[in-house]
């Protein structure tokens, strides 16, 4: 990956398994995210534990529904917030284990 480089504008990572009882696999997750970032993605989206489907039933079409509402210039940062919000507003997925976990690297270019 760092030796090509990630030429990705956004890459979300969601998978309903990410972590196991012991976290180890959910740190692994996060260092592979941070990894992503690093290699060139100019914004990653990942979750810190485990996501079931039915919360990701709701999570990735608010996700890319309010994506998509930017326009030209979406902000996954927005969209984020927006999708996390409609997790919040289910009556099912309002603790914050279901929408609390998801995390935003953003691309620092230093000397470009």
């Amino acid at each position: 990956m760092f030796e090509h480089g990630v030429a990705a504008d956004l890459v979300v990572l969601n998978a309903c398994q990410l972590a196991q009882s012991d976290g180890a696999a959910a740190h692994a997750a996060l260092d592979f995210a941070a990894a992503v970032s690093r290699a060139g993605a100019h914004d990653t989206i990942a979750a810190q534990w485990p996501v079931s489907d039915t919360a990701s039933a709701v999570w990735v079409p608010a996700f890319y529904r309010a994506l998509a509402a930017g326009g030209d210039r979406p902000d996954p940062a927005q969209a984020l917030a927006e999708a996390r919000r409609a997790l919040r507003a289910s009556r099912a997925f309002r603790h914050p284990f279901h929408w609390a976990g998801w995390v935003h690297w953003q691309r620092v270019a230093v000397g470009e």
